[in-house]
């Protein structure tokens, strides 16, 4: 088979995870496809959550804000600072979590329009440190 069969194949099949994970109650973050041609293998990453993930509270939340929640203090945090709003570069962002803490770039913000993007843990802390 071809690059462009693998890749039609493997983007039929990433719409199939998709849905079916949907059905089962998951939001899915991350769905991606690697093809090899040269030995006809796709490999797939999903990182995908339940979507009535609920905290100790019962309150709904999501996987970024429960590992916010755990891994605060390590990185010197507060946790009333999931949730707090700051300016960086003339925009308005919301912190709403942290992902693998493994990359230097873990802060999950969301602009004022909706966006999510990662940020730095320098960038959260210098913009939130006068939040009491």
């Amino acid at each position: 088979m071809k690059m462009i069969e693998y890749r039609k194949i493997a983007s039929a099949i990433n719409a199939d995870l998709k849905a079916t994970l949907a059905n089962h109650g998951f939001n899915v973050s991350r769905l991606s496809a690697s093809v090899s041609e040269l030995d006809g293998t796709v490999r797939f990453r999903i990182d995908a959550a339940d979507a009535n993930l609920k905290d100790a509270n019962g309150a709904k939340t999501t996987p970024e804000a429960e590992r916010f929640k755990l891994n605060a203090d390590i990185f010197g945090m507060p946790l009333n600072w999931l949730g707090a709003k700051f300016v960086a570069n003339g925009r308005g962002y919301t912190l709403v979590g942290m992902r693998e803490t493994r990359s230097p770039k873990c802060m999950v913000v969301a602009s004022d329009d909706g966006k999510t993007f990662h940020a730095s843990i320098d960038l959260v802390k210098r913009n939130l440190r006068n939040v009491a």
